[in-house]
């Protein structure tokens, strides 16, 4: 019986089996399908768009490791294609198999090294590469996966492979019988190394957040180091447990999966940079908790730090000026709303003065026009934006928060939210740029003072005063 075109595209996006490539669509394939699901009813306008973004995500991916591997004089370094490998190992298996299916087909001549370059960090990974493999009906592509055969222990992935060169021999690529490859099988192989990880959390309100390391330890099991950061104040907290490696990327998983605080995946080496950095804005060291912990994991943390300041992982996927530092149109403000970032506030101290002196034009009683009213303070706010965005540490400050968090609604699949994120800090970067031109600046400032006087005004409505004041 022939299956609707409902029942397949439904199937095709839902179904991942492994090594029948097949089955498996391609991203502008996976593109089309989702529209013909949202116009059958299928899926809601909400899921269509967030699942679009994810795939629009994945094909800059996919673009990012044509331009990584794709030249033979690059002058990438071994550091970028770590990167851009372990991006695409941290993204959705839905995904990535089509991903590797795209980037090969778009330069076959990188296929080889770029599929070599990720194999053997997970089985289920390398299963999707031997099945990308399996497309290609060439001598290459057997040879490679004879070498895989060989230097594989696992009897699952073994058996995978051995199914995949029986399927390009009767394809017509010359293979060789199946026992003198046997024959070539070492007796033993050394097993990969392990991999280190890193996670971040979001930055609540006071702009503290998580940061974890988990590095293999010697000669087994992992050190899970936890570590919760403030922008001014530095290293607030950090302890450091030995557990199995089976516990840690359980615990890893468990991790990422709280619904109460969003957490992401982030480049090992840039979360060590992070403790380090956090440690040496502590302004006190004697007798602080943190300071003596960070000394003891010195050499475990500080061994993964790279010698020149690491750029901020956004700029892997996204460039520092691909959207410009405008914003004409006022988009920037609506990204206070997102609940990654609802509530931020600048500090008490740095809005203070500026909510006294709004308090003083809303109970003046010379200035009774409601109209100047607003204008003043208007101008009030406008002043403030400018006056604390003028400082280079503040502005630095705020340009690396966004930096961080562009990579988080990147990787949480906001990408145009990252874009905008990625807008304001290339706006900070920029002495010359009036940050009250900024509406994201501009209505930061404006919230952080309402709040401000809010609080002021409702603890002076709680104590009670003997002074009368005019009406």
């Amino acid at each position: 019986m022939k299956r609707s075109k409902e029942a397949y595209t439904h199937k095709t996006l839902k179904e991942q089996d492994r090594g029948v490539p097949h089955k498996v669509p391609g991203l502008a394939e996976r593109q089309k399908i989702l529209l013909e699901l949202w116009r059958q009813g299928e899926i809601t306008a909400q899921e269509y768009e967030q699942r679009k973004m994810r795939v629009k995500a994945a094909e800059a991916l996919c673009k990012k490791l044509v331009d990584v591997y794709g030249h033979a004089d690059s002058t990438s370094e071994d550091r970028d294609r770590q990167l851009v490998r372990e991006e695409l190992l941290s993204t959705d298996p839905d995904l990535r198999y089509s991903i590797l299916v795209d980037a090969t087909a778009m330069h076959p001549d990188i296929a080889m090294e770029l599929l070599e370059g990720c194999f053997g960090t997970d089985e289920d990974i390398d299963k999707d590469l031997v099945g990308v493999l399996g497309q290609h009906t060439s001598s290459q592509a057997a040879e490679k996966l004879i070498q895989w055969l060989a230097r594989t222990q696992s009897k699952s992935l073994r058996k995978h492979i051995k199914k995949t060169l029986h399927s390009l021999r009767s394809k017509g690529v010359p293979i060789p019988p199946l026992e003198e490859l046997e024959d070539r099988r070492p007796v033993w192989t050394p097993p990969p190394a392990p991999k280190s990880y890193g996670l971040v959390s979001i930055f609540d309100h006071a702009g503290r957040r998580f940061v974890w390391l988990l590095r293999p330890g010697r000669p087994k099991g992992y050190f899970v180091v936890t570590g919760v950061t403030h922008d001014h104040e530095g290293l607030l907290v950090l302890e450091c447990y030995q557990v199995s490696s089976k516990k840690a990327l359980s615990y890893r998983e468990e991790i990422k999966s709280t619904r109460d605080v969003p957490v992401v995946d982030i480049d090992a080496a840039y979360c060590a940079f992070l403790l380090k950095e956090a440690y040496e804005k502590i302004s006190n060291k004697e007798k602080n908790p943190a300071a003596e912990m960070y000394e003891l994991l010195r050499d475990l943390i500080e061994e993964m730090v790279p010698n020149s300041r690491p750029d901020t992982p956004i700029y892997t996927v996204v460039s520092p000026g691909a959207d410009g530092a405008e914003d004409s149109l006022g988009e920037t403000k609506h990204l206070l709303r997102h609940d990654f970032i609802r509530g931020w506030t600048l500090s008490n101290d740095e809005v203070a003065r500026y909510a006294e002196q709004l308090q003083e034009i809303q109970e003046s009683p010379i200035i009774t026009s409601q109209h100047l009213k607003k204008e003043r303070m208007e101008s009030c706010y406008l002043q403030a934006a400018r006056e604390i965005f003028s400082a280079g540490p503040v502005r630095a400050v705020w340009k690396r928060r966004l930096e961080e968090m562009a990579w988080i609604f990147y990787q949480t699949g906001s990408v145009r939210e990252a874009h905008l994120a990625v807008r304001i800090a290339r706006h900070l970067s920029d002495p010359s740029a009036d940050p009250a031109r900024l509406p994201f600046l501009f209505e930061l400032v404006k919230a952080s003072i309402d709040e401000q006087l809010a609080l002021k005004k409702k603890k002076e409505a709680e104590e009670p005063s003997l002074i009368v004041k005019p009406r």
